[in-house]
């Protein structure tokens, strides 16, 4: 079964933009949107998801306030930030609200997205040495 990922941005085209790009790379269920870090925490809790994909810059709860309510839970998903923020001084803060990594909006997200998830799901299904 492919890894469940909720997308969280506040504008629908960066919505539409991350589905299309995910829908591209394949090998993943978009099982819900969100558009502020309220929705964020409601959809990762209900929905279980094994990664989401994170805007910073929202209404109410930001994206590194959800992340870090996020990261408490039990089975906490990989949360990647999404943002056109890529400042040390930003990722420094989201790093400590549990971000497992970063795509810059700026930037080549499809190939960006397939570094970071190859990166992150090999680690996680790498067998372990024997003791």
């Amino acid at each position: 079964m492919p890894p469940t990922k909720p997308l969280v941005d506040d504008s629908p085209f960066g919505l539409k933009t991350l589905a299309r790009v995910l829908d591209f790379e394949g090998n993943f269920a978009i099982v819900g949107t969100a558009t502020n870090g309220h929705q964020a925490i409601l959809k990762a809790f209900a929905l279980r998801a094994e990664v989401m994909l994170m805007d910073h810059r929202m209404p109410g709860v930001n994206g590194i306030e959800a992340t870090l309510f996020i990261k408490q839970f039990q089975n906490a998903p990989l949360v990647i930030m999404v943002t056109s923020d890529y400042s040390s001084a930003y990722r420094a803060r989201a790093k400590a609200a549990g971000a497992d990594g970063f795509v810059d909006k700026g930037g080549d997200i499809r190939s960006q997205l397939h570094n970071l998830f190859h990166d992150q799901f090999r680690s996680r299904r790498e067998p372990l040495e024997p003791v």
